[in-house]
């Protein structure tokens, strides 16, 4: 049986000690309909974030006062957040051994933030890192083919078009030193897939250059409700 490229992916994924995972179909319909709604409600995200990205929506800020945005309350989102917040203690991506415990009882971790990307040809998201302790990416849609991407720069050995990567401190090679940069071969296979990390990882997306569609994402920040 053949593996697609999300299949492919899970071992860099892995190997930089991230979680992945499929979302339930319930929270992953719930957030592509938030998604919408952000962007129909303008309330751009573009401000507080580095992306060279135009549609850039608030689902949850940290300081959230616009009433009919809120979505605290909403029965969905809290299921969202409790399941996100248990993916954040499974392995490998937990680094909550016994030489990192800094609280003196359990508390769990919320959402301190949720936005969306309306990605759209040729927009970028340069090198950067988050805040709280985890961030998430979850993959909407993705209107491009893969393969299509890869020929748009048909002299490159190894094109770059339309990746997701990740900057990591240790080299994954240990004949060479520096900074290594692992690529993810997002494709349609990553829709309805979620990626979650440690913040301060260094992360960015290249552009894409086949498709006049969006590419959607979601991210977001946890933090510990202290």
């Amino acid at each position: 049986m053949l593996k697609n490229n999300w299949e492919l992916d899970k071992e860099k994924i892995q190997s930089l000690s991230m979680y992945h995972d499929t979302l339930p179909t319930d929270i992953f319909d719930w957030l592509k309909n938030k998604s919408f709604e952000a962007r129909e409600n303008s309330r751009h995200a573009n401000m507080s974030l580095v992306g060279h990205i135009r549609h850039e929506y608030i689902i949850k800020s940290v300081k959230d006062d616009i009433e009919d945005l809120k979505v605290d309350n909403d029965p969905m989102y809290l299921i969202f957040q409790n399941w996100l917040s248990n993916r954040c203690f499974e392995k490998p991506v937990s680094m909550f051994d016994e030489s990192n415990f800094i609280l003196n009882d359990n508390r769990p971790m919320v959402i301190s933030s949720l936005w969306v990307n309306f990605q759209k040809k040729y927009e970028f998201n340069p090198p950067h890192i988050h805040g709280g302790l985890y961030s998430f990416i979850i993959f909407v849609n993705v209107p491009y083919e893969l393969e299509d991407e890869m020929k748009c720069f048909a002299t490159n050995q190894d094109s770059l078009a339309s990746k997701l990567y990740f900057l990591s401190p240790v080299p994954l090679n240990f004949n060479r030193s520096g900074i290594t940069r692992v690529e993810m071969n997002v494709d349609k296979s990553y829709e309805g897939k979620m990626i979650l990390f440690p913040a301060h990882l260094q992360h960015g997306v290249f552009p894409f250059y086949t498709s006049d569609d969006h590419r959607i994402t979601i991210s977001g920040n946890l933090v510990f409700d202290v």
